[in-house]
């Protein structure tokens, strides 16, 4: 296809060519070489979805043409929407794909080296009953593919009447990972826990568990959450 522009003059045999004629047309070739006066590369649809792999580093695909140098950065704009994406993408312009992952959805994006992203978080309201011998608060089923993850658990508990004391354990599957010192609860009290565990790639359930330990209130769970955040 031409540029975005017409001739200044057309000559025919017999004209004379002066130089104010030679030097305008080439001055109109020099004020047109703009964006706007070049040509597109996008004649048609089909033209407009052409890309071309640049190749690797040391394996590269060298374009010959501004034609090519386009086609290789619409290869590079749709791989990137691809990688975001998570799946391929229908063309190199097209505008509906997944910007991020859910914080519920464990991807290979969000496991990434050096990334660090909540990968289950859950909330538990409401009282599930009074607080007996290690019952569990709230729990969480994990599938790791790193080795280390971060627990971070919360309860805020109130008692139907008296004092009471209370222990809470942090725990992986049946194993006691971490434990909060046994504690007087009196009214409405809030505990927090955070441990980094190292189990290794694998399925765990993580889980906050409290025990009356002593007294004659009754504790009961009144809003708990529990998370889980694969780091390393």
């Amino acid at each position: 296809m031409p540029g975005n522009y017409t001739l200044r003059r057309t000559y025919v045999d017999g004209d004379i060519l002066s130089a104010a004629d030679y030097v305008a047309d080439h001055q109109q070739h020099i004020d047109n070489q703009t964006p706007q006066g070049t040509d597109d590369y996008s004649a048609n649809v089909t033209q407009m979805r052409v890309t071309t792999s640049p190749g690797t580093v040391n394996g590269e695909s060298l374009a010959t043409s501004l034609g090519g140098e386009l086609e290789r950065i619409r290869f590079v704009l749709k791989d990137i929407k691809t990688k975001i994406n998570g799946s391929a993408v229908l063309q190199w312009y097209d505008v509906n794909y997944t910007n991020l992952p859910g914080n519920s959805t464990i991807t290979a994006a969000k496991l990434a080296d050096g990334a660090t992203h909540i990968q289950y978080l859950r909330n538990t309201n409401g009282s599930p009953g009074a607080i007996g011998a290690d019952a569990v608060v709230v729990s969480q089923a994990i599938v790791m593919t790193r080795s280390r993850v971060r627990i971070r658990a919360f309860c805020n508990i109130s008692l139907a009447a008296a004092n009471a004391n209370v222990t809470f354990r942090l725990k992986r599957g049946a194993t006691t990972i971490a434990t909060h010192p046994d504690f007087v609860v009196a009214s409405d009290t809030g505990v927090y826990m955070e441990f980094l565990d190292n189990p290794g790639a694998g399925t765990y359930t993580y889980g906050l568990f409290a025990e009356k330990t002593a007294g004659a209130g009754t504790p009961n769970s009144v809003s708990s959450e529990i998370a889980v955040e694969e780091v390393a």
